[in-house]
């Protein structure tokens, strides 16, 4: 994940609008999230050169008995 650029926060700004803009923004990534996951995950890993996981390919539903 790259920094956002010249991301300033004016000093004046009042709290309940900072709190307001924190649940805008945490709604926005929950909804990218939910629609993007897979992706977003392949290109954490591109960007991270972190080889794919081979417990994403485990069924986690067998009938493996303990």
């Amino acid at each position: 994940m790259k920094p956002f650029p010249n991301s300033q926060i004016p000093d004046d700004l009042p709290p309940k609008t900072a709190l307001a803009l924190i649940d805008l923004l945490n709604g926005l990534v929950n909804t990218i999230w939910l629609q993007y996951h897979h992706e977003l995950i392949q290109c954490i890993h591109e960007e991270h050169n972190i080889p794919p996981s081979s417990q994403m390919a485990l069924r986690l539903d067998d009938s493996i008995e303990f």
